[in-house]
């Protein structure tokens, strides 16, 4: 199980791990205020990239939806492919197979990503979501909203440009 400190600073919820001992978190980030504490799913997934784990932390209100999901394949399999690849490849997954509005190159530290503005295929969601390869893991953080300018609100940008990696997860191959 995790425990949770929770500070209210600048009228944000900044949100940050404290794990028991043998269950760190990968990261930590801020959420808005009026968001819950992020519920924790662990999910098993089949994508181009073959079998593994997803892990997804969920936390929402009435208009917003905030995320954070670990993809954890095989090292092997991460290897095999090129940062560019991986981002290729699950560009579909990220946006949700929606109509992409804009994109551009991220990074993370040292770790390469992209960045993904797009509409839902149900064309009444929007979405903001970053994708960061950080061998042997793969993140995607973001969220999603009725409209694209719920996207452009403070407390996004506060929760996008807040994601970090823990230090044991912030190293090459770490």
């Amino acid at each position: 199980m995790y425990k949770y400190v929770f500070t209210f600073c600048l009228g944000l919820l900044t949100w940050m791990p404290f794990a028991q001992a043998g269950d760190p978190l990968p990261f930590s980030i801020t959420l808005p205020q009026s968001f819950a504490a992020l519920q924790k799913k662990v999910l098993p997934v089949e994508t181009y990239l073959g079998q593994g784990t997803m892990t997804r932390w969920i936390s929402n209100n009435p208009e917003k939806l905030c995320t954070v999901v670990l993809y954890d394949y095989s090292p092997q399999v991460i290897a095999s492919y090129s940062d560019n690849a991986l981002l290729e490849m699950t560009q579909e997954d990220v946006t949700m197979k929606g109509q992409i509005l804009s994109q551009q190159n991220t990074t993370l530290g040292h770790f390469k990503g992209k960045s993904y503005w797009f509409r839902h295929p149900n064309g009444k969601a929007y979405g903001r979501f970053n994708f960061i390869v950080a061998r042997p893991k793969l993140y995607q953080y973001g969220c999603i909203a009725g409209s694209e300018a719920a996207l452009k609100t403070p407390e996004v940008n506060t929760f996008v440009q807040s994601f970090r990696l823990s230090h044991e997860h912030s190293l090459p191959g770490g």
